[in-house]
C-alpha cells in the first residue's frame, strides 16, 4: 500500500485481514481512498486511546464521563479540574476532580475547535461499551502473546490471564474496572486510603476498601517490613537468664504481644517470673455459636491456639 499525503508520502504493510477491511470500507462508498479510511481509523484510535486514559486517570464513572463537555473542565487552573454535575453523579453531589498536566494540556488542545456545549469524549451507549473494551482487549492481548521473544515464553503468556476477558476467578472486566484500576493503583503507590477515598468520591471508607485489590507480589513487599523475631542474638538472651527450655520461651513474638503484668501481693508469689509458663485458652464451644471461639476480655474474640497474658 502506497499513499499520499500533504507533506510527505509513506509505505504501510497490512496484513490480509486488515487489507481487506480497508477495502470493505471503500467500497461502501463512504471513502474515496484506503487512505481516508487509515485516517478515520487512526482518529478513532486516538479519541479511544484518551477515553481509557482518561477514565484510569480521574476514576470517574462512565455515565460522568458521558455527561461532560468542554464547559465542564478548568484546564487552566492550579491543578487543572473537572467538574461533573450532581445530577450524573452517584451521591447527587458536584464531583470535582483533579487532572494530571499531560492530560489537561492534551484537552485543552482538542477542545480549542470545539463548541462548550459538545461532547468532551466519545464514548459509545452503555450496551456497546463493555463490546469495546472487550475488542480492545482482544487485540492487546494477541499482540502481547506475538511479542513474546521465544516459544517458552509465549505460552506462558497463552496461559496467563493477562488482558483477557474472564480471570482465571471467573471475574469479568467492564468499562468500571477502570475505577476499580484507579483505586488499586493509588494503594499500590502507597497514596493514604483517605486520599484514595476522595479521589473517588465515596462516602465511607469500607466502600474504599473494596476498591483496593492487593496483589500477592505488594502482600510479599509488605511482609518483608515486619520485625525480624527469634533471631540468634534472641536465643542467646533467653539461654543467659535461663528460660532456655521453658515454655515461656516459646517465641519472642509471645512476649511482645502479651506483655507481663506486675506481680501483686497474693498467697503464692513465691515463683519468679522467669519461670512464668504459658497456657494455652480453653476453648468453650457449649450454647456458642462461635465454635472454639470465646471473648477475651480484650474486646476481640480467641480460638484455642490464643495465648494468654505472660504473668501470675
Amino acid at each position: 500500500w502506497h499513499h499520499e499525503y500533504p507533506s510527505s508520502s509513506m509505505d504501510v504493510s497490512l496484513s490480509p485481514k486488515l487489507e481487506k477491511l480497508i477495502n470493505d470500507k471503500v467500497k461502501t462508498g463512504l471513502y474515496h481512498a484506503a487512505s481516508e479510511v487509515i485516517h478515520e481509523g487512526l482518529r478513532l484510535l486516538e479519541e479511544r486511546d484518551r477515553l481509557y486514559r482518561f477514565a484510569y486517570q480521574t476514576g470517574i464513572r462512565p455515565n460522568q464521563i458521558r455527561s461532560l463537555t468542554p464547559s465542564s473542565f478548568e484546564l487552566d487552573g492550579d491543578p487543572p479540574t473537572v467538574t461533573a454535575k450532581a445530577e450524573f453523579v452517584k451521591r447527587r453531589k458536584d464531583h470535582t476532580q483533579v487532572l494530571l498536566p499531560d492530560m489537561a494540556a492534551e484537552l485543552k488542545d482538542l477542545f480549542a475547535t470545539m463548541m462548550p456545549t459538545a461532547r468532551a469524549l466519545r464514548m459509545p451507549s452503555k450496551y456497546q461499551l463493555a463490546r469495546m473494551l472487550c475488542r480492545d482487549l482482544a487485540d492487546a492481548r494477541e499482540a502481547w502473546i506475538e511479542a513474546a521473544p521465544n516459544d517458552e515464553d509465549k505460552v506462558k503468556r497463552q496461559q496467563s490471564d493477562f488482558l483477557a476477558e474472564v480471570d482465571h476467578q471467573g471475574a469479568r472486566v467492564d468499562f468500571y474496572s477502570l475505577r476499580h484500576t484507579h483505586g488499586s493503583a493509588l494503594g499500590g503507590a502507597g497514596v493514604p486510603q483517605s486520599a484514595i477515598q476522595a479521589s473517588l468520591h465515596h462516602t465511607t471508607g469500607k466502600t474504599t476498601e473494596r476498591y483496593l485489590h492487593t496483589r500477592q507480589h505488594q502482600i510479599a513487599a509488605a511482609l518483608t517490613k515486619l520485625p525480624t523475631v527469634g533471631t540468634q542474638r534472641e536465643k542467646v538472651a533467653l539461654k543467659a537468664t535461663g528460660t532456655a527450655g521453658k515454655e515461656a520461651a516459646c517465641a519472642p513474638a509471645c512476649a511482645t504481644a502479651y506483655l507481663p503484668r506486675q506481680p501483686k501481693a497474693t498467697q503464692d508469689n513465691s515463683k519468679p517470673i522467669s519461670e512464668t509458663t504459658v497456657k494455652p485458652v480453653q476453648s468453650s464451644t457449649s450454647g456458642n455459636p462461635d465454635s472454639g471461639m470465646q471473648k477475651t476480655g480484650r474486646g476481640g474474640t480467641a480460638d484455642a491456639t490464643d495465648l494468654k497474658s505472660v504473668g501470675p
